[in-house]
């Protein structure tokens, strides 16, 4: 993957886009109980940005605050999950789905693995891990 090339999302709907000139850092399946809820899935995956290198070209998302210092932000309009921001990290996590090219960024690892639902068959072989890492 090139640094140059230009990474890009958005809502299911088109009101909220983003564009991003690096790769994500980071890249991951998330099984706490928190991301399945915001993103209504039996598990969710996020892709990791520098804060500073993200930027939102059309609309903006809604954020709701999920702790004093964490916001879910998601589409007003049609109500797709854009990201998660936490105010004491430098980085953004975008769902995975609200990327353009999904296939180009494969999660690397799962979190907390311990919280996935018991239906949930997993044959990857990817890494588990129980903490979020440093940016």
């Amino acid at each position: 993957m090139s640094e140059e090339q230009l990474v890009t999302g958005g809502c299911l709907c088109g009101a909220v886009r983003f564009e991003c000139k690096q790769q994500p850092f980071h890249v991951c399946y998330c099984h706490c109980g928190i991301c399945r809820k915001s993103v209504g899935g039996v598990v969710s995956a996020w892709a990791f940005f520098p804060v500073a290198s993200l930027k939102f070209t059309q609309g903006d998302p809604t954020w709701y605050a999920s702790s004093a210092t964490a916001f879910l932000g998601f589409c007003r309009t049609c109500g797709s999950p854009i990201g998660f921001n936490n105010t004491e990290y430098e980085h953004i996590c975008i769902a995975h789905g609200a990327l353009d090219n999904q296939d180009a960024y494969p999660p690397q690892k799962h979190w907390y693995l311990e919280d996935r639902l018991s239906f949930l068959d997993l044959q990857s072989g990817l890494e588990s891990i129980s903490c979020l890492p440093e940016a």
